[in-house]
């Protein structure tokens, strides 16, 4: 989402596609190691933190800061300026400086939510992740 002004809506679509397939990759590989014999739960377990906290919360928080500095160059007047220059490379910047901030807690916001829903639901115990 960070390079959306940069590069357009082609290369964040194929993007996601790239973060889908890690996502199903990683997902089939857990439940293949499940301990508990029942594979089925630890895939839909996987699957769904790996899209909410991997795919989902990020690209939805990036894209929002991204959108929120270009709307910010826009109402200072700065907006279309050339693509040699510096403020042109800045959505994208911040974008990637606010990942490190994000991470966590989009990470542990995930870990809430799912450990009240869904691991409830699956029957796996919160703290107890296969």
């Amino acid at each position: 989402e960070a390079f959306r002004p940069l590069l357009g809506e082609t290369f964040v679509i194929v993007s996601y596609a790239v973060a889908l397939t890690y996502v199903l990759v990683d997902s089939f590989d857990k439940s293949r190691k499940s301990p508990s014999g029942t594979p089925l739960p630890a895939f839909l377990d996987a699957f769904s933190w790996q899209i909410v906290a991997s795919v989902a919360a990020p690209g939805f928080t990036i894209n929002r800061v991204v959108r929120l500095v270009m709307a910010g160059l826009a109402a200072a007047g700065m907006e279309g300026l050339p693509e040699t220059g510096a403020l042109h490379y800045l959505p994208t910047a911040v974008g990637l400086a606010v990942i490190p901030l994000i991470v966590g807690p989009l990470d542990s916001l995930t870990e809430f939510v799912m450990d009240r829903t869904m691991r409830k639901w699956l029957g796996i115990e919160p703290g107890k992740v296969e």
